[in-house]
């Protein structure tokens, strides 16, 4: 089963902003599910996305293979 965060963990899982993850879901550039009324992300989106980001961002992602769910 996939690891899977709120808005609100998926920020503090990578460090950055929640506006971030809101923007960057508003964007098309993350993916949010929605299972038994919340909003959920992958961790594997999350870690895609961050990848994706300039290397600035890209060594973030490493805080997501040391958390469980939030």
């Amino acid at each position: 089963m996939a690891v899977a965060y709120s808005v609100k963990g998926a920020a503090k899982t990578a460090a950055i902003s929640e506006q971030t993850v809101v923007m960057a879901i508003r964007n098309g550039e993350l993916i949010a599910r929605r299972v038994a009324g919340k909003i959920v992300i992958v961790k594997r989106d999350i870690k895609s996305w961050l990848n994706s980001c300039p290397d600035a961002m890209a060594h973030l992602s490493s805080n997501l293979g040391e958390e469980d769910a939030s």
